[in-house]
């Protein structure tokens, strides 16, 4: 009994100084760590706190004042259908504006939203990974205080048996044997709780330079960093060039710029003082097509769409030079429309380039939505009944009048490109005219002249001839003529007014009647309403055979129709009022009037009025395209020869 109770004394001499010796290793650790940090603190408070104050100010005025998160925000209500996609990278809010009807779907997804998730995730993941050997130590330090606390019941268990049951010797001198174990054990954790000690008064030491290092970096932040701009200029500049993989980019601070890039189209990541505005515009857009008025036999049968950048790629395939300059303007202050002006700059007369700038930016117009907007601003005189702006829907015949020294536009939602100056003679040439032999096109320019001259005397002629001049007819055709309207009893003006009102009723229906139904309806409303009132005695046979003739010739200058449709009822009211002799009174007038007016600054019956010799080898008489070897005269400042010459300019 006395060898039992000594060895039971002395493993609770162990286990209390083991105990004693971890508790004064844990107080002197933590006191000296707690007595540092007060100690620095102390020291630091003061210069800390006013450069801290001194930031957090700066921050909260350039928020107040530059917060363009919010400011965007606030302009966009659920009407406007403006997307947005929120971040919380570094501490910072960033914004992803979009309009998704717009917007590239694909690369939105793949180039600016899923990077900008996968670096929060990441950033997240770094964050948790840094806090996480805290944690472990935490654990090792339960977890050895578990294992005392079992060693202590283990003993407890083992004083216990050895009172209930001294008689069983050989389980004392078992537990004598664990409690030699336990002994051991607990030396080896005295010597791992001082190391530990060692290591926390280790990590004491670096705690403290740690914080020397952030007063030194608060020190000079607060030096360095003037205002908030800094910090959001690199978190931007990350964003550039680490996070987003869209190549194209442009920063700007202007809210209302933002927001029209946003509206027009691109997707924008707005910081609190900058946004970064990535093009990715892609609506749906119509197909490459042949133009309805320009359908050609031979040659390129591509025609403009209603995308600018499309109708400007059209034009890069073809003039592959540096010479070649487009200068873009937004026109229209809601519609903030896209305007790309095309001139050759060793070409185009330099008065042209910059006259027609001005014109541009002084167009004060709430919206532009199609290309004929910008023409009627062109026009400096206000009697504009012919134009002075030359259009066209074929990229090749754009290219070629900019080659000529001609200043063409491009309006974003508009098929139809315009090009200045503009001469008369330029809406009886045809894109077949240079993929056909010189003959045939000689003859085709003929019948054009004629047509036209048809179209727009001849309703007038038979008028003054059936009213006043009909002594100069032949006797045969005046005889049958005068069968042919026996019986009316309305006076010729009339009567051929009531068919030309019937055929422009014909002409709009079949215009705005669905595709199936317009040819149909159209021949069979004219052979209806054509014998109806011939059989009642309204009109005559000979009314609308000359009224038929004369509305299909007008169609063989499509662009100039609005303007012939106008002229033909004219001289048809002078031949019915005056006769012959006002018609021809009046057409002299009209070549008078044609023959003084200009087109930005050349004139606009060029190359006949002025005459220019070498620029009638394309007019009336077509000659082969080797015998053209100048540009025209008077469109062409500069460089104006086309063959031979200096081979390094074209």
């Amino acid at each position: 009994m006395g060898k039992e109770q000594k060895r039971v004394r002395k493993s609770d001499q162990i286990k209390g100084n083991a105990q004693k010796t971890n508790k004064k290793l844990q107080n002197s650790s933590s006191n000296k760590k707690n007595n540092k940090i007060k100690g620095k603190k102390l020291q630091n408070q003061p210069q800390t706190t006013q450069k801290n104050n001194k930031i957090d100010k700066k921050i909260e005025n350039n928020q107040k004042n530059h917060n363009l998160v919010e400011i965007i925000s606030n302009s966009f209500v659920d009407e406007n259908r403006v997307n947005s996609s929120n971040f919380i990278i570094n501490g910072e809010k960033i914004s992803v504006f979009y309009v998704e009807s717009l917007i590239d779907k694909q690369l939105l997804s793949s180039g600016l939203l899923a990077p900008l998730e996968k670096f929060v995730k990441n950033s997240i993941e770094n964050v948790e990974n840094s806090m996480k050997p805290e944690e472990k130590q935490s654990e090792n330090v339960e977890k050895d205080m578990n294992v005392n606390e079992q060693q202590s019941d283990n003993e407890k268990n083992n004083t216990k048996n050895d009172k209930k049951s001294p008689e069983n010797s050989e389980n004392n001198t078992e537990n004598d044997e664990n409690l030699a174990k336990i002994t051991k054990n607990n030396k080896i954790n005295v010597e791992n709780y001082t190391k530990n000690a060692e290591n926390s008064t280790y990590s004491d030491e670096n705690s403290d330079k740690n914080i020397e290092n952030g007063d030194n970096i608060v020190e000079k932040t607060a030096e360095n960093v003037k205002n908030n701009d800094d910090i959001v200029e690199n978190l931007a500049e990350i964003i550039k060039k680490q996070i987003v993989s869209v190549s194209s980019v442009q920063e700007e601070y202007k809210p209302d710029k933002i927001i029209e890039a946003i509206l027009s189209g691109s997707a924008v990541i707005v910081l609190k003082t900058k946004a970064l505005i990535y093009p990715l515009y892609n609506p749906e857009k119509r197909a490459i097509q042949e133009p309805p008025t320009s359908r050609v036999v031979k040659g390129p049968r591509e025609g403009f769409v209603e995308d600018i950048d499309i109708n400007t790629a059209l034009i890069r395939k073809r003039l592959k030079t540096i010479d070649l300059k487009i200068v873009e303007f937004l026109v229209g202050r809601r519609t903030k429309t896209k305007v790309s002006m095309f001139y050759l700059k060793d070409i185009a007369k330099s008065e042209t380039i910059k006259k027609l700038k001005k014109q541009i930016k002084e167009i004060d117009i709430d919206a532009i939505i199609d290309s004929y907007y910008i023409e009627s601003f062109l026009e400096t005189n206000k009697f504009k009944f012919f134009r002075r702006v030359g259009n066209t829907e074929k990229p090749d015949i754009f290219c070629a009048k900019i080659l000529e020294g001609r200043v063409g536009l491009l309006v974003d939602g508009s098929p139809v490109a315009l090009t200045v100056p503009f001469m008369l003679f330029e809406d009886l040439q045809s894109a077949d005219d240079y993929y056909n032999i010189p003959a045939l096109a000689t003859l085709t320019r003929m019948l054009r002249i004629v047509g036209l001259i048809f179209a727009l005397l001849i309703p007038g002629i038979y008028v003054s001839l059936q009213s006043y001049n009909y002594r100069i007819l032949p006797i045969n055709f005046l005889i049958t003529l005068l069968s042919s309207i026996e019986g009316l009893s309305i006076p010729p003006l009339i009567e051929i007014l009531i068919v030309l009102f019937l055929f422009e009723i014909i002409m709009e229906a079949s215009l705005r009647m669905p595709n199936s139904l317009g040819m149909a309806l159209s021949i069979i409303g004219a052979l209806a309403l054509g014998n109806t009132a011939v059989d009642a005695g309204i009109i005559s046979p000979p009314s609308i055979v000359v009224v038929a003739v004369s509305s299909v010739a007008l169609y063989i200058i499509p662009d100039q129709i609005s303007q012939t449709r106008l002229l033909r009822l004219l001289f048809t009211a002078i031949g019915g009022i005056i006769g012959l002799y006002g018609i021809v009174t009046s057409f002299i007038i009209l070549s008078t009037y044609l023959v003084s007016i200009t087109s930005y600054g050349v004139p606009y019956m060029t190359p006949f009025a002025p005459s220019v010799k070498s620029d009638k080898k394309d007019a009336f008489i077509k000659h082969s395209i080797e015998d053209m070897k100048t540009r025209p005269e008077l469109i062409a400042d500069k460089n104006k020869t086309r063959q031979g010459g200096d081979k390094s300019v074209g």
